[in-house]
């Protein structure tokens, strides 16, 4: 993690996974202290769940995901 000043508004990032195919609870996580909490899918779900970062006004899609 890179040494950055925080301030109040906006989040330093955002991230998204689609709502309707996400490995959490929650689809949307934003700034550092923001836990996924446990993983909704299954065990044994070998899955990539894809996301997006967004971090001021750019929009970054990894070309990997989350396998919870």
């Amino acid at each position: 993690m890179l040494n950055h000043e925080h301030k109040a508004q906006p989040p330093c990032f955002i991230v998204d996974f689609d709502p309707s195919d996400k490995p959490f609870g929650s689809a949307h996580f934003q700034g550092h202290p923001s836990p996924s909490g446990p993983a909704t899918a299954p065990a044994n779900d070998n899955k990539l769940y894809k996301y997006s970062v967004k971090v001021g006004n750019q929009t970054l899609n990894p070309k990997g995901g989350v396998k919870p």
